[in-house]
Parts: structure tokens; sequence; C-alpha cells
């Protein structure tokens, strides 16, 4: 099943634009924070964490090597390793232009695949590589009367973020055909154009795959969303109240802080300050926290782990919070 592999909601970007990772102190902070994340929060963290080839993703494109002598072994290692060099190469391929090495590499992979999980995560690869025959060839399959294959398509221009296949997404997202609805919102939020807010608005309104929309448009960041999700995240169910607070957090940082109205921008800071600090929903208090940070709010460091600690030890937030406050820590008895 070539479903999207879900991306780091906490993304390090973000815990630095919030805290300021300059000096040793705040990096070891940031440190702790990921750490208290990845116990309290799992899903929070980057899975790339804990990838089996975790060493060569970090060295982005000097790592493909490695990689590929995985996939053009004599031998054929096992279909759990070249999946996992298949993923590497395509996280690597997130960040970096992949060579014609690799993208060859990767076609003679999708082409030679025997196992389904293979050939699923080949594809991902190439789609990500943006390869161009590739992506012409899912372009195409986007007018096929087959659903199944349609979806496939809709989600691999996703994975490439193919600007020239939005008009024909837009195209198929029409109140009648719900049954490719999902997959066809999630790539047009994958994608980020803003031509589709007005469709993915409606489609909100009317309560069709809400949750994909409301993450949708937080992925394309555009302002006009704003008051859009703040109702759902104050008045809504929880799984919903979750999406709607991660997507303002995007709007908000990718609209650098300014939502173009003073009154709105004032509003949705009250908003997420009433939220942040006490919700239920440990999801909402993170996504609110940054949000809240992006238009400016204060945030002090023992709140902001109060928020978020709940798998900290006491030694920890004392030993934190002396940290960031720049206080010399108690002396031991």
């Amino acid at each position: 099943m070539l479903d999207p592999v879900a991306g780091a909601p906490a993304p390090e970007s973000f815990i630095g634009d919030l805290l300021g990772t300059r000096t040793p102190e705040q990096t070891d902070f940031a440190r702790r924070l990921l750490d208290a994340l990845k116990r309290s929060l799992p899903d929070l963290v980057p899975r790339s964490l804990e990838h089996p080839f975790q060493a060569e993703i970090s060295q982005g494109l000097g790592g493909t090597s490695a990689l590929l002598a995985v996939l053009d072994a004599p031998v054929p290692h096992p279909v759990e390793a070249q999946v996992a060099a298949l993923d590497a190469l395509a996280r690597i391929g997130e960040h970096h232009p992949l060579s014609k090495e690799v993208m060859s590499a990767l076609r003679k992979s999708l082409a030679a695949a025997k196992d389904p999980q293979v050939a699923s995560v080949a594809a991902r690869a190439l789609a990500v590589g943006r390869d161009p025959e590739f992506l012409a060839q899912q372009r195409a399959f986007l007018g096929s009367t087959d659903l199944a294959q349609l979806r496939i398509s809709a989600r691999l221009l996703g994975y490439a973020k193919d600007p020239a296949a939005a008009p024909v997404l837009l195209e198929l997202l029409t109140l009648d055909r719900t049954a490719v609805a999902d997959v066809v919102i999630w790539a047009l939020g994958q994608i980020g154009d803003e031509a589709a807010v007005p469709r993915l608005h409606a489609f909100l309104e009317r309560s069709i795959h809400p949750e994909v929309v409301i993450a949708a448009v937080g992925h394309i960041g555009a302002r006009l969303s704003v008051m859009r999700t703040l109702p759902v995240l104050l008045d809504g169910p929880t799984p919903l109240r979750e999406a709607a607070a991660e997507a303002l957090a995007r709007i908000i940082q990718k609209q650098e802080g300014r939502l173009g109205d003073r009154d709105l921008g004032r509003s949705v800071l009250e908003a997420l300050g009433k939220v942040w600090p006490s919700d239920p929903s440990k999801k909402v208090r993170f996504w609110a926290m940054l949000g809240y940070a992006g238009l400016g709010g204060h945030l002090a460091p023992n709140e902001i782990l109060t928020a978020l600690g709940g798998g900290l030890t006491d030694k920890d937030l004392e030993a934190v919070g002396n940290l960031l406050s720049k206080r010399a820590p108690r002396p031991k008895k």
C-alpha cells in the first residue's frame, strides 16, 4: 500500500526556532526536549532517528553509495533490507537532488521488483526524485477509470510535490467523487497549490474527510485557512483539534507570524494562549505552543516543560529549568 510516510510533526527546525539552539546549553536543552517528546509523544519525533540506515540518511548524498550497494548486491539482500535502503534513498531525495546513477538504480529496482513492498517504496523514491518520465506516466494515469490506479498515481504525484499535476488533481476533487477525494486532498496539500484552498474549504464545510482537509490546508499554509481551522481547534473532537492545532502552527510558520490582519493575529494569539498550557491533548498543546510562539507569544522554559513534559522526571525538569533560566543548580545535599 502506498501510504504517505508520516512526516515528522516535530521537526528540529521548529524546536530550534522556538528555543534558539545557538549555545551549548540551548543545544543540550533541545536534546533533552526531543528525548522527552520521544518518551511522552513518540509519534511527534522524527521516525528517521530510528531508521536502520540513519547514518547514511544523515550523510545525505554521501550516503547513497552504501545504499546502492545494498540494492546491487550479487546475492539479493532480504526484502526488509531492500525496503529500508529504498526508503533511505527517498528520505535523502526529499532534501537533495538524486544523481542519475541513483535514479537509474531506482528504475531498475522498480522494474525488477517481485515483492509489492519493494515496488511500492521504489515507486515512492522515484517520485520523490522527480523522474520526468515516471511523473508524466503518473499524470496520465490520473485519467484512468481504475480507481486503485488513480489513487496510487495521485499519491505518487503528492510525494513528488509535482505542480504540473495540481490542475488535474483539482479537477478530480468534486463532491461526487468522494471515493478518491482523500488521496487527492492529501496530494494537493503536499504540492501546496493555493488554488486548491477554496475547494478544500468547501469539503471542510461539508465534513468530508475533515482531518485530511485540515492537514492539507496546513501544508499549503494560506492565511485564508486560519479562520476555517481556528473554530475546529476551539470546539472540535480531539482528532480534528489535533489536526487543526498542527495546521495553524504550519500556517503561522509559513506566514512568518504575519497573518495580514492585526485583529486576526491578536485573536489567534489569544486563543492559542488559552489552549497550549493546559489542553487535555498533548498534541494540541505541542502545536498550539509552536503557533503561539510563532505569533510572538512569550514562553517561559518551565511552562514549556510543564506543557510537554509528561515523560520528564522531576530531576530532568529541575536540571533543564536551571539550564535555560541560567540559575545555578541547587547544591547537592
